[in-house]
């Protein structure tokens, strides 16, 4: 899978290095994973013979041991839920929906279990910061029929005490922003606490630092048009979508915004999932009870990679029906699907298209 010449690194393409074929790791099926430290590979198992279950498998993808337990005791977890690595490299679990998240160390071990603020219980994604801590969305007002209340991010210690707490900016380039909130937006912080956004228009994206200064990322062209079927669709999601914010209805522009999700890796790099052509999803791969939030177009996954500074690396395409756990500089963690529909987890290496 190739990728076209955009950025200071050229074209690349992705080699796979790694594919856990083993038959004793027959996962059911996996919902989230992570980079571990030492070579591992973090995989959750939400189906397993013995239930949701959490496996930590070793860098040549022949063994795993398991991490915890499914429960709701110390040490244990329930599913849906993400997992992280952290910069001390221990391992931090959060569930999806509540206000429970699991240390463990990087070989499996559980080190404690953290009681979070009610606040976070909706706020699953965690940013890990530089020094061994993280931080997660909270809410800070509930939303209301004529206002949509505050956000950020708390910022916790490695023992799950908060430290700091992070703020949108109060304008985003020169359009202000309401108590600090744009509907449709994207915001993330990134791992040394400045504020990570785009905003519909060109393809950039803007870092907020906490100094006050501001970094403009580009990459080239500009974002794709919605089709016309895609569109239809995408507009019933968006009135609903306003209706619960108490708001106008509006019609879509004719460009999608310019990217869908903002992440940050260890090693420095800024990742930016790009907007792309959507495609339909397949009706049977939708819920039988679909209502208006139903989003029924997705986009292939495509990715640019920026340094720190800035400077764009590269823009790399995953391969068809390949879905994306994690990234580390110039490795992809993901799940990819063979001929007979079976799932494998597969770690790809980004190199340069001209490398044999």
């Amino acid at each position: 899978m190739s990728s076209p010449a955009e950025g200071v690194e050229g074209p690349v393409r992705l080699a796979e290095s790694l594919r856990i074929t083993e038959p004793s790791l027959d996962f059911s099926r996996i919902d989230a994973g992570a980079f571990g430290p030492g070579g591992t590979i973090w995989i959750f198992d939400a189906a397993g013979p013995q239930g949701a279950s959490i496996h930590v498998v070793d860098a040549l993808g022949h063994t795993a041991t398991p991490a915890g337990r499914e429960g709701e005791g110390p040490g244990e977890y329930r599913a849906p839920l993400r997992i992280f690595r952290l910069a001390d490299s221990t391992m931090l679990v959060k569930e999806m929906s509540t206000t429970r998240a699991v240390l463990f160390s990087g070989t499996g071990t559980v080190l404690s279990t953290i009681a979070l603020p009610p606040k976070v219980a909706g706020g699953w994604v965690v940013t890990p910061d530089t020094a061994g801590g993280w931080f997660i969305t909270v809410s800070f007002e509930d939303n209301k029929p004529n206002r949509i209340g505050r956000f950020g991010w708390l910022h916790f210690d490695h023992t799950g005490n908060v430290i700091d707490t992070v703020h949108p900016p109060i304008h985003v380039l020169s359009e202000p922003t309401p108590d600090g909130i744009a509907p449709g937006r994207i915001r993330t912080v990134g791992r040394d606490g400045s504020v990570l956004t785009t905003i519909p228009g060109p393809n950039r994206f803007m870092r907020y630092a906490r100094d006050r200064s501001v970094l403009v990322m580009e990459w080239p062209g500009l974002p794709p048009e919605y089709g016309d079927a895609e569109r239809a669709d995408m507009q019933v999601v968006e009135d609903r979508m306003r209706e619960l914010f108490g708001e106008a209805k509006r019609a879509l522009p004719t460009r999608k915004q310019p990217a869908n999700r903002i992440l940050t890796d260890g090693s420095g790099n800024l990742w930016v999932q790009l907007s792309n052509v959507g495609e339909r999803i397949p009706d049977e791969e939708l819920s039988k009870d679909q209502g208006p939030l139903t989003v029924k177009w997705r986009e292939p996954d495509r990715w640019a990679a920026f340094r720190h500074d800035g400077t764009l690396r590269f823009v790399v395409d995953l391969p068809p029906h390949a879905r994306l756990l994690d990234r580390e500089g110039d490795r992809l963690l993901g799940v990819i699907a063979d001929e007979s529909g079976a799932e494998h987890v597969v770690v790809w290496r980004i190199i340069s298209r001209d490398v044999p």
